[in-house]
């Protein structure tokens, strides 16, 4: 399997374009240090508190997703426009692009790739360049490379089944993959299109890096488990049997993840639970029971989390400490993300 998909793999420079139109008055005030977070099509920011809201997008159409990077300067976040919609069987395609949006100065780079559905964008370690996923109708999606800057695009595999690619380092590049009706994690080394297949089971997704960069968590259908970058000592840590563990978070010492937990449907006491588990000792706790809760992450000093939640049709962004006290819903909205 790993035979044939190598062979399906490429390498080759593509032309990009890039939009500078949207520009936004100066902020000579831009504290780095807050939360980011996406409602009613925008991207807001607002201190850890809940205090001093601030629009940063003004758009008619819908930015999520927003990660910020670097020191703090660059914001990376997903705008779905209705600009070359594909009309098929009644369904309409969003076309999608990454933005990048320097936050000392509200200047804005937009990158996209001729006029294809563009997400799943994250910021490589060293902070030069951006690796995304491109979609293109009844081709598929491919991993895309771009600097920062807009001013190269890599094609760094064909049109298949391809999701969520993360920096590893500079060279390597982690990715889900879809293939004989499950999905697996590999990596690529883009110097030399070396592939490298680190699971083979049923569900694997939703990877995230430990800050050291040495360890990859993710989940694994029921689980959430964790191995080195090389897909070695594998370890489930949660075995669970009718709970569902999802999206995994590392610490800022890299020390505890902190993630969400969905029962089975056909349980009456459905809910997501926000669970943190110290990786040393594996002791495991829960901080917070009650409540759809979604997308948790620490902050920056790991003595707080961050997440979304849903209630009566709306999402929130709320805060908790990590002992489970001081739960707080500070204001509308979601995909949150801290700094």
């Amino acid at each position: 399997m790993i035979k044939t998909f190598a062979l399906s793999v490429c390498i080759m420079i593509t032309t990009i374009f890039i939009s500078c139109d949207r520009i936004f008055a100066p902020d000579s005030s831009v504290n780095p240090h807050s939360i980011f977070f996406s409602v009613d099509g925008n991207i807001y920011k607002m201190d850890y508190n809940g205090s001093n809201k601030t629009q940063l997008t003004f758009d008619e159409e819908d930015n999520n997703n927003p990660q910020v990077k670097n020191d703090g300067s660059l914001l990376l976040y997903e705008t779905q426009d209705n600009i070359g919609r594909i009309i098929s069987g009644g369904l309409m395609y969003d076309y999608s692009v990454v933005n990048i949006m320097n936050l000392n100065n509200q200047n804005m780079v937009t990158i996209t790739d001729t006029s294809k559905w563009c997400f799943n964008p994250s910021m490589s370690l060293d902070n030069q360049s951006i690796v995304f996923c491109s979609y293109l109708y009844q081709q598929g999606k491919k991993i895309v490379i771009s600097n920062i800057n807009g001013k190269i695009l890599k094609n760094i595999t064909d049109y298949g089944t391809y999701n969520n690619p993360i920096f590893i380092d500079e060279n390597t590049i982690l990715f889900e993959f879809d293939h004989d009706q499950k999905t697996d994690l590999f990596t690529i080394d883009i110097r030399d299109n070396n592939v490298r297949q680190l699971t083979d089971s049923e569900w694997n997704i939703n990877a995230v890096l430990s800050p050291d960069g040495t360890n990859i968590s993710w989940e694994s259908y029921y689980d959430i488990n964790i191995m080195d970058i090389n897909g070695n000592s594998k370890v489930n840590l949660t075995n669970n049997k009718n709970i569902f563990s999802r999206t995994p978070s590392f610490s800022h010492s890299g020390e505890k993840i902190v993630f969400i937990t969905e029962r089975t449907y056909n349980d009456p006491n459905m809910k997501n639970e926000i669970h943190i588990m110290d990786l040393k000792t594996n002791d495991r706790k829960i901080i917070l029971d009650t409540g759809y809760n979604f997308e948790p992450k620490f902050f920056p000093d790991d003595n707080k989390i961050l997440f979304a939640q849903y209630e009566n049709s709306q999402f929130y962004i709320c805060v908790i400490n990590t002992n489970g006290s001081g739960y707080t819903k500070l204001c509308r909205g979601g995909n949150p993300c801290v700094y």
